[in-house]
């Protein structure tokens, strides 16, 4: 998987929008939100999800998807709506 130059940050509108894609799929990380990534694809579609790292374990989870990147809504206001079990 790709690493992009920018793989953490404090997520906003105007950082998420100006994300590039790369040939491969690839990860950017929330610094503000442990768990909250975004994935940029190669066709430039952006999708927030989570994905951890369980305790004790270097495995994490699979990425599950929120929502789409639409850059319309704060990224606070998506994990305010979106109930994670």
């Amino acid at each position: 998987m790709a690493e992009s130059n920018h793989t953490h940050f404090n997520f906003t509108r105007a950082r998420l929008r100006d994300l590039q894609p790369e040939p491969r799929e690839y990860y950017v990380s929330d610094r503000g939100q442990p768990g909250l990534k975004c994935r940029v694809l190669p066709s430039g579609g952006k999708t927030l999800g989570v994905r951890k790292q369980q305790k004790g374990s270097r495995r994490t989870t699979p990425f599950i998807p929120i929502c789409r990147v639409d850059c319309k809504r704060s990224t606070k206001s998506v994990l305010a709506q979106t109930i994670l079990i």
